[in-house]
């Protein structure tokens, strides 16, 4: 049961459920991509009319192995079948 005040849910479903109007309308402008958040950041910047330059301040950051290490056969197949509809649209790919 999630904790009062909060709403988890957008950590287990896919982000189109988010993005995509009733209509099925993709709504947002632009996507910035955590694996590209420079260059990505860089182009919003200059559509914004702000300096392209600013810093980006990488916070709490750790040290952990490949993200691909810490799934098994079962727990990839899930996250493959709960974000289908991600991994579809934006092309991902396990490992890339």
């Amino acid at each position: 049961m999630p904790l009062e005040g909060h709403d988890y849910r957008h950590l287990t479903r896919p982000q189109l459920d988010i993005l995509i109007d009733k209509n099925g309308r993709f709504v947002p402008d632009y996507v910035i991509r955590f694996e590209n958040l420079k260059e990505d950041f860089k182009y919003i910047a200059n559509r914004l009319g702000i300096s392209p330059d600013l810093p980006i301040y990488k916070r709490n950051s750790t040290s952990h192995k490949h993200y691909t290490k810490y799934f098994d056969a079962v727990s990839k197949a899930k996250v493959a079948k709960l974000f289908a509809k991600d991994i579809d649209y934006f092309g991902y790919e396990f490992g890339k």
